[in-house]
């Protein structure tokens, strides 16, 4: 009887040895994965932030001064409305609250973080969430970085895309998406000028193609000065084809454009001698149309807006080139065009406004 109860003891002496030892382990286990976070953490290059319940931040890694410009300290205690731009704010808060509610393990997120001394910061992060044993969430972890030279490399390409690298203006790329973008309200004013230069592949085999890139680039200029000022966009799509966008610009107003980009384009006197019925000298034919003329629709508009300015266009080369033509759709919707402007009444209407045609 005693040599049992002596052995018992041993066995339990022997499990309370055991789980002493086990805890041991564990603790030195969980004190050198702590140690390895803490160097990650305090080495690395990205911002480690953190957050326990209700999203308030636990931690935050000292590359933060680096990164974000605000010390660690700082953002323990301040919300994310005092650092993230109030335009992506928004966002976060949603890719926080999906990680809370467990409807994703892992969510990324782009926003723009503001430094104390009002410089931005792109940054891109990824935040996770983390749970106890049980699967009870207690938190998340945001591993954030700075992308403000990748963003800035992006923006610089996307513009590039957008732009015609001889003119500077934008492209035809850039000239649809506008369009489509500007037809979106029904209620305002829209207008549409088509330009060609004329007789152009005779300018460029009388002179050479490096002068005709230099014709191109004057007339770009003009273009772009003219348009600026009208809060227009002026584009290059296609060869000698230019086209002009004016926002809230009516069909009068559209014409007086018109016609003053025409004579600044006759004003620059680039010798021509394959446009002799126009003078020797380089000059354009427009072609306009106002999205007012139309029963708008929404789909096609912007077709139907090019196509009436192409018509007009077609006019204006057909009835002698250097000049300005507009396209009409009465109610009944039989097309007509304006063949021949009343320059005087343009230049009464111009002067309503701040627009004075160059005579």
């Amino acid at each position: 009887m005693v040599r049992t109860i002596s052995r018992a003891v041993q066995f339990w002496a022997l499990v309370r040895t055991a789980f002493s030892n086990c805890s041991h382990s564990e603790a030195k286990t969980a004190e050198k994965e702590n140690e390895i976070f803490r160097l990650i953490a305090e080495n690395s290059n990205d911002v480690i932030i953190c957050l326990g319940p209700g999203n308030v931040p636990t931690y935050v890694s000292p590359s933060a001064t680096h990164v974000l410009g605000w010390d660690a300290k700082d953002l323990l205690a301040k919300g994310p409305e005092s650092f993230v731009h109030p335009d992506d704010l928004g966002k976060l808060l949603e890719a926080q609250t999906i990680i809370e509610s467990g409807t994703a393990e892992r969510v990324r997120f782009t926003s723009r973080v503001i430094k104390p001394d009002g410089t931005i910061v792109w940054v891109e992060g990824s935040s996770k969430a983390y749970c106890s044993k049980s699967g009870k969430s207690k938190g998340a972890v945001l591993v954030v970085r700075d992308i403000t030279e990748r963003k800035a490399l992006e923006d610089r390409l996307n513009a590039m895309a957008l732009m015609d690298g001889l003119t500077g203006l934008f492209n035809r790329r850039a000239f649809d998406k506008t369009l489509e973008e500007e037809l979106g309200p029904q209620d305002k004013e829209l207008s549409l000028l088509l330009l060609d230069i004329d007789h152009f592949k005779a300018f460029n085999d009388c002179y050479g193609h490096q002068a005709g890139d230099d014709c191109l680039r004057q007339i770009g200029g003009i273009l772009n000065s003219i348009s600026a000022a009208q809060q227009g966009i002026a584009a290059r799509i296609g060869g000698e084809e230019f086209a002009i966008i004016l926002p809230k610009v009516d069909a009068a107003g559209s014409l007086s454009v018109a016609e003053l980009v025409r004579t600044t384009i006759q004003r620059l006197r680039i010798p021509h001698d394959g446009n002799l019925e126009c003078g020797g000298y380089v000059t354009a034919s427009i072609g306009v149309s106002a999205i007012a003329h139309f029963a708008r629709s929404g789909l096609g508009d912007a077709k139907r807006l090019v196509s009436g300015a192409d018509s007009a266009l077609y006019r204006a080369k057909h009835e002698g080139r250097n000049r300005v033509a507009g396209f009409i759709v009465p109610a009944d919707d039989e097309c007509s065009i304006v063949p021949e402007l009343d320059r005087d009444a343009m230049r009464r209407t111009a002067k309503k406004g701040t627009l004075t045609p160059s005579k």
